[in-house]
């Protein structure tokens, strides 16, 4: 219809016709969307006096907008929902699903970052802890003088703790200030610093003095450093048997399963440091005494420094639990990402997505195919949601492979062998026809080639010509049926220019000719005696949808489909499982299973558009009628389908969902994660660069002395290069190790969607690449560390 048409609508049964004027016309945009979608066909707009001028009454309908404050406040959600029940209002609200959703998706964040934040502040206390001990021996010969002047010990402390104490407590209060973080998290980790700084300075102070001037570094008691050891063995236990428990899935709780990556890196760290550091001390002292090459000798007198360090097998731990920390994260954090791209391909169907405007799938189809030519680049889809809330998409299946990346097989299979269309070539059709009455008419259904074109030529009855110029390049005839008073029509033949297009003996076939398809009942029958049609205009039924047409057979039926999910086959009187492609019509289908289709995911089915357009007829309000592109499809084609007549209302791409989903909780809380394994990491890396700058001079002295009494400087450097970097070597494996086995245990404490999306199955089990980045990421971080370190004097 167009501006200026008159018509004439009932509002409801019983009621008087209402003369309507056209005063202009409208399209939606995007017919899925939640607006239109809710519409149940073409809406027709006019004002409340119109409306109530057919019936008097009408039903009301307010299409409201809540504020987003109140998906903030469950308790004002209620309250504004029940305020609307109480005046009486019937209302239905997808706000209650929503506000589920919002909640899912906040729980997920505060899951992620609450635990992020506690397996950094473990490996910040443990970096105060290790610095705090390793800056209270640098300053033993400060305290030795202090204690030989008479100096009390609480004033000792409060002299060389508040050196460690003021900048450690500026620092924290400038960082939580800065990220933000709980009063309650950078309380805690200024308490626990300060305590670590108090307890390193007490014990060195309450070390006698001869003790504290002795050239090595004095050892701590070994019941002390026992006891934490067996704490770090006995937590790592209890998160490995708990995650163990939770059957690998430790966003069933918040307890120690959350925090095995950390825990069984310090674990592990300590076990071997303490089984390892003697048999490694009893190596270098064989290799140092009989060694016959540098190398060899270097090593050897480097790892016997390294044993008598006393803190090392705390320094070991700290940089295995940061480099865990970090690989694990990377590892989340790529996983979770690469979920989220196959999430992103799955939901858009294609690399880039444009949906058009045409209005008819013919239409859509020959444009498409004008466009491209290759069959490579892009491909029509008419996408629809059948009653059941199941997505159908309509394709053009021989660029299903090319484009969605669907395997060529399964692609074919939707588009089988069929009979040959019936072509007609020309500007002049003429029918021969016979009726047994008067004032009948023979419409004959046409699609233009190239364009989609519906053209419609009406014969009356008796040999007559009709002239349609838009079957100069060819149309393929889709329909025969009869107009006017209810008789009998006999088709003999069709011809065009003069030649027989349609001979009588494919009028005669009965194969070629069929009735309509689903609920809709025929109001003519067909029959085929002597080579033609026959056409018998049946009595009126009290049926409430009746068909007129008889359609040409040029489709396989049923029609071939791949489903997914749960397909529930709605039977129709041949018991064939049908569906509806474009929102009504119902075709008959053999499913075939397939696991997951893009668009659809797991749950939906997919045909070939132009067997279904043929067998379904017209699209119908609701249809989302789209172009998928193939990944290397140029930005040309864009301009190749406006010229070919399509009108581009809205875009998508892959990219585009993609960046969608890293909007989400879950993606966020990891990304916050890998913030938290990298300054986990950086933690370990300065507490790595104070022990080193605190050891220096006792090392450089000890290398000094080997080179006094003869051995070669070669030899020197090599052992100081070995004391300072097998630490973290050491420390980079285990954490490597540690990182594969928590995997094994557990998966990622957030999982990549809030929502349970399980199309897909989630990541789950270690991912070697990236591991590997992070613990390369971990060992050059170190690295640099080690080298400013190692720079000796010698």
């Amino acid at each position: 219809m167009t501006v200026g048409d008159r018509a004439r609508y009932a509002v409801g049964p019983g009621t008087d016709p209402l003369a309507l004027t056209v005063v202009g016309t409208y399209r939606a945009r995007d017919p899925i969307d939640w607006y239109w979608s809710g519409q149940g066909g073409t809406a027709l707009y006019g004002t409340a006096e119109t409306v109530l001028a057919g019936s008097g009454f009408a039903d009301a309908r307010l299409d409201a907008l809540l504020p987003a404050g109140l998906f903030a406040d469950p308790g004002r959600m209620d309250a504004t929902l029940d305020r609307l029940h109480r005046q009486q209002f019937a209302y239905s609200s997808g706000a209650a699903e929503l506000y589920t959703h919002l909640a899912d998706d906040g729980r997920a964040v505060r899951r992620g970052v609450q635990l992020a934040t506690a397996e950094l502040l473990v490996v910040a206390l443990l970096a105060f802890t290790v610095t705090a001990r390793y800056a209270a021996e640098a300053r033993r010969f400060d305290v030795a003088r202090m204690a030989l002047h008479g100096t009390a010990r609480s004033r000792m402390l409060i002299l060389v703790a508040g050196e460690g104490a003021l900048p450690l407590l500026a620092g924290i209060a400038l960082g939580g200030f800065a990220w933000r973080y709980p009063p309650l998290a950078v309380g805690s980790v200024a308490a626990g610093g300060l305590g670590a700084i108090i307890i390193a300075d007490w014990r060195t102070i309450s070390t006698p003095v001869q003790r504290l001037l002795q050239s090595g570094t004095p050892h701590g008691s070994p019941r002390g450093g026992a006891t934490l050891d067996i704490a770090a063995l006995a937590l790592a236990g209890a998160a490995v048997f708990q995650a163990v428990s939770l059957h690998g899935r430790p966003d069933a709780g918040f307890g120690l399963e959350a925090f095995v990556p950390v825990l069984l890196a310090l674990a592990t760290a300590v076990l071997l440091s303490r089984l390892l550091l003697p048999l490694a001390a009893r190596a270098g002292h064989a290799a140092a005494v009989t060694s016959d090459s540098d190398s060899r000798l270097g090593t050897g007198i480097g790892v016997l420094l390294l044993a008598r360090r006393g803190a090392v097998h705390r320094l070991v731990p700290l940089l295995a639990a940061g480099s865990c920390l970090f690989a694990v994260a990377v590892q989340d954090w790529v996983a979770a990402d690469e979920a989220r791209a196959d999430r992103a391909t799955i939901a858009v169907g294609a690399e880039r997505v444009l949906t058009v405007d045409t209005g008819d799938q013919e239409r859509l189809l020959a444009a498409v195919r004008a466009a491209d030519q290759t069959g490579t680049r892009a491909m029509a889809v008419v996408q629809s949601v059948g009653p059941d809330g199941r997505p159908v998409l309509a394709v053009d299946s021989a660029r299903l492979a090319a484009v969605a990346g669907i395997s060529p097989a399964a692609a074919a299979r939707l588009h089988p062998p069929a009979p040959a269309p019936l072509t007609v070539t020309g500007t002049a059709l003429r029918l021969d026809a016979t009726a047994d009455a008067p004032g009948v008419s023979v419409v004959v259904g046409l699609v233009a080639a190239g364009t989609g074109e519906k053209v419609t030529a009406v014969f009356p009855a008796g040999t007559s010509t009709v002239d349609v110029p838009q079957c100069r390049r060819g149309c393929r005839m889709t329909t025969v049926e009869l107009a006017g008073v209810r008789t009998t029509v006999t088709i003999r033949q069709l011809s065009a220019d003069g030649a027989v297009a349609v001979p009588g003996g494919v009028f005669g076939d009965p194969a070629r000719w069929r009735t309509s398809l689903g609920d809709t009942v025929p109001s003519v029958s067909p029959t085929h005696p002597d080579g033609a049609l026959v056409l018998t205009a049946l009595p009126p039924g009290k049926a409430a949808s009746t068909d007129p047409k008889v359609y040409v057979v040029d489709t396989p039926v049923p029609l071939p489909a791949l489903v997914t999910g749960r397909f529930v086959a709605v039977g129709d009187e041949h018991n064939l499982a049908t569906v509806r492609p474009f929102g009504e019509a119902v075709v008959p289908i053999s499913p075939s299973p397939y696991a997951v289709l893009p668009r659809v995911g797991a749950d939906g089915t997919i045909v070939d558009l132009e067997y279904a357009a043929r067998l379904a007829g017209t699209a119908v309000p609701g249809d989302r009628q789209q172009v998928w592109l193939a990944p290397h499809a140029p930005q040309s084609i864009v301009d190749d389908l406006r010229a070919a007549g399509l009108r581009v209302v809205a875009e998508d791409s892959t990219a585009a969902a993609h960046r969608r989903l890293d909007g989400y909780g879950p993606a966020a809380a990891l990304r916050y994660g890998l913030l938290a394994g990298a300054l986990a990491l950086l933690l370990a890396a300065g507490a790595f660069g104070v022990a080193g700058a605190t050891q220096r001079p006792d090392t450089d002295a000890q290398l000094l002395a080997l080179r006094v009494q003869g051995a070669p400087a070669r030899v020197v450097r090599a052992a100081g290069f070995v004391a300072a970097t097998a630490p973290a070597v050491a420390a980079v494996l285990i954490g490597l190790l540690s990182a594969v086995v928590a995997r094994l245990l557990a998966a990622a404490p957030v999982d990549p969607f809030a929502d349970g999306w399980s199309v897909l199955p989630p990541p789950t089990g270690p991912a070697a690449v990236p591991l590997a980045a992070g613990a390369a990421a971990a060992a050059l971080c170190f690295a640099a560390v080690a080298l400013l370190t190692a720079r000796t004097k010698v």
